[in-house]
């Protein structure tokens, strides 16, 4: 079904679910007997409520299979998945590539040789054929008659025709030193091969794997299968994969078939003791795959020492030599700015070992030099006595990402102040998610923002029992002022609290629906029900002296009965919290859309509710009074449920920082201008600081400061 029809399906299911409500309302509101109405329609509406969820579990399980039409993806749309995903990576890694300063104005010419025999084979051994069916398939195109004849050096941006496209057993490691160089000559692999796939006609093309971006930091190899990992990170940086037209699980069918190759950005991101796991893993379930992986030396030589990749190329990228460097330098450079830089390359030259020249040998340095010193003079950084050791010029150069990104002090001091906090909370993990944000709220924090709107409520409250007993005395007023203050006190803070109580959930993303299984639906039936049955009893007896007890036992049933519905949809909010965008997903897209579908959601669930509570408890309080409690109470359980979500926990969690003295800051603003200062850099739906010696200088900045103000 289109999506014209979709909308005017759901145009009719509003209507009738605002119509329905309304009718009710107005035909108890204009009978004569309106408390015997609304108990008689509470009545009538009680089974209907019980079966609606159902009914919706049921229709949305039906419309899940009517989609796909099989349990798996067919071939056809497998490979028109991997076709979309090709177009998709080739207009994203070029943005990046260009933000990363990896194209433009044009990429450093680093050469690699061959790894040291301790960690990688002769090339003359990694040419030989893998047995039929356990390797993948040759790469069609040009680069096919060359296999087998491995280059023994060369240059970075020649790595695609010169080793990934001639090696049988598609395994390569690009390992160096840190700057080195290692992901920008990853991403330039990667683009070279979505190049050359979309170069072939479309029948070769569809033999060409499509590289897939993977940052192992956000991979813990001890609870979670390669497969699994892969296929929740493909999902969620790419969200068009989940439509319809590519079946069930595409994904699972562009693993198995050997439609991408996975690319491992970062293996000495992960933590120490699960480096040799994660080879392990990567050795066993990546059969068949193609498999690029990047390192540093001493992380990937530990990591052999319990796990090994069997026929694997690795090398090494070499550091960048002075004269390269004053190339590059040079390159795009006018007016007396390229005198300067003239007189810093040719300084290199002459003086290669000094500390400048050292420092500025990989792609890293040499682009924090050209970036932080655009405008001023370049030729302090060959002062020694200004920066007597590489450590100190490398630490100046970071320190100047600062500076050149945010030329206002102020703003840079907020800024900084606020990415530092953000770095010491991701620790060693080199991914940004803005979803893991509100798990950084400390523990007292909470406590004491629970405790600042308790006082909150009771203030009101006091306010509010004042006045409604203004007129019968000092002592009523005060008493009537002190209970209704604690009152209202307590209730806003069980409420807040049971919210906040979120922020600790850890992830709090769901990259795929989880359906609820028939033993939780029949103990959620139960339960809900139980809880109708005794709130019921419980109005009876407690008024039902007054208004009778059939509407008190209405009024109960009420309130437990439409607890089950909303149970119910809160497991299927997952589901719609999934976007189904034809691009690839960024952390603002994300964050945008999971803002936009909570917030609709719990206004709908809550004015939906308030409208059905309404006819229950108009028996007893009114038609105008009931209505309107119910639909309070009713956007109370909604925003209850919509707030349990990433994007509001991550606006209650910059509240809880502000009411608790750490001061004002807005996440997702903060890191959208940080990576469009380049910062910050994109991967997926995720962020990562633009190198880890940026998040670890940041991370010594808030070690170093004591209770930093806005």
């Amino acid at each position: 079904m289109g999506y014209r029809n979709r909308n005017v399906l759901a145009l009719i299911g509003v209507l009738v679910l605002v119509g329905v409500p309304a009718w009710v309302a107005w035909e108890i509101h204009s009978s004569r007997n309106p408390v015997g109405s609304a108990t008689v329609y509470a009545g009538d509406l009680a089974p209907v409520a019980i079966a609606a969820p159902f009914l919706l579990v049921l229709i949305t399980w039906w419309w899940k299979g009517r989609a796909t039409g099989l349990s798996e993806s067919t071939a056809g749309q497998v490979a028109a998945a991997a076709g979309r995903l090709a177009e998709s990576m080739l207009v994203t890694w070029r943005q990046e590539a260009k933000d990363r300063r990896i194209s433009t104005p044009a990429p450093a010419r680093v050469r690699w040789q061959w790894g040291p025999a301790q960690v990688t084979l002769p090339p003359a051994e990694l040419i030989t054929a893998p047995a039929a069916g356990a390797g993948p398939r040759p790469l069609p195109g040009p680069d096919s008659d060359m296999t087998g004849m491995l280059l023994e050096a060369g240059v970075v941006t020649r790595l695609h025709e010169g080793v990934y496209a001639r090696l049988p057993h598609g395994r390569l490691v690009l390992t160096g030193g840190p700057g080195a160089g290692k992901t920008g000559a990853m991403i330039l692999l990667l683009l070279a091969a979505l190049d050359h796939r979309r170069s072939l006609s479309e029948t070769q093309a569809g033999d060409i794997p499509v590289p897939v971006w993977l940052t192992l930091g956000g991979w813990d190899p001890t609870t979670q299968t390669l497969h699994h990992w892969a296929k929740a990170t493909m999902y969620r940086d790419h969200p068009y994969l989940r439509a319809p037209d590519y079946g069930l699980d595409v994904a699972d069918g562009l693993l198995c078939t050997g439609r991408v190759a996975l690319f491992f950005d970062g293996l000495d991101e992960m933590a120490r003791d699960v480096q040799a796991t994660a080879l392990a893993r990567i050795e066993q379930e990546g059969a068949g795959l193609r498999v690029v992986l990047s390192s540093r030396p001493g992380e990937y030589g530990h990591a052999l020492a319990t796990g090994r990749l069997h026929n694997t190329a690795v090398i090494e990228v070499q550091p960048v030599a002075p004269d390269t460097a004053h190339d590059y330098l040079l390159q795009d450079q006018i007016g007396p700015q390229r005198d300067r830089w003239h007189q810093v390359g040719g300084y290199l030259e002459a003086n290669p070992g000094s500390v400048a020249a050292r420092t500025l040998d990989n792609p890293l340095a040499l682009s924090l030099a050209r970036d932080t010193y655009q405008h001023e003079d370049p030729t302090a950084l060959t002062d020694a006595a200004l920066f007597p050791t590489v450590a100190a010029l490398r630490e100046h150069l970071i320190y100047r990402i600062l500076i050149t990104a945010y030329p206002d002090e102020r703003q840079r001091a907020h800024a900084t102040r606020w990415l530092a906090w953000i770095a010491h909370h991701m620790g060693t993990n080199r991914d940004l998610a803005w979803w893991h944000i509100p798990t950084w709220i400390p523990r007292r924090r909470r406590y004491l923002a629970v405790g600042c709107v308790f006082i909150f409520g009771f203030v009101l409250g006091f306010v509010l029992g004042l006045l409604s007993a203004h007129g019968r005395g000092l002592t009523d007023m005060l008493l009537d002022g002190l209970g209704s203050g604690i009152a209202l006190g307590l209730l806003v803070a069980f409420l807040f609290g049971s919210v906040v109580k979120y922020l600790v959930e850890g992830e709090a993303h769901a990259l795929r629906p989880r359906w609820p299984r028939p033993g939780q639906i029949v103990r959620l039936l139960v339960s809900t029900l139980t809880f109708a049955l005794a709130m019921g009893l419980f109005a009876g007896f407690t008024i039902g002296r007054q208004q009778g007890l059939a509407a008190g036992v209405a009024f109960g049933l009420g309130i437990g009965i439409f607890s089950l519905p909303i149970a119910f949809v809160a497991r299927l909010k997952r589901l719609w919290e999934i976007p189904l965008s034809a691009t690839a997903a960024t952390p603002s897209t994300e964050y945008r859309h999971n803002r936009r579908t909570s917030t609709v959601f719990a206004l709908g669930i809550g004015l939906v509710f308030g409208l059905f509570f309404g006819i229950p408890a108009g028996t007893l309080y009114g038609f105008a009074s009931g209505l309107w409690a119910g639909i309070l109470i009713g956007l109370m359980i909604g925003s209850q449920i919509g707030l349990k979500s990433p994007a509001p926990l991550v606006a209650l969690a910059q509240f809880v920082l502000a009411i608790t003295g750490d001061g004002r800051v807005r996440f997702i603003r903060l890191l959208e201008d940080a990576h469009h200062r380049q910062v910050l850099r994109q991967a997926g739906a995720i962020y990562q600081f633009r190198h880890a010696e940026l998040q670890e200088h940041l991370n010594k900045l808030h070690g170093q400061r004591s209770r930093p103000r806005t």
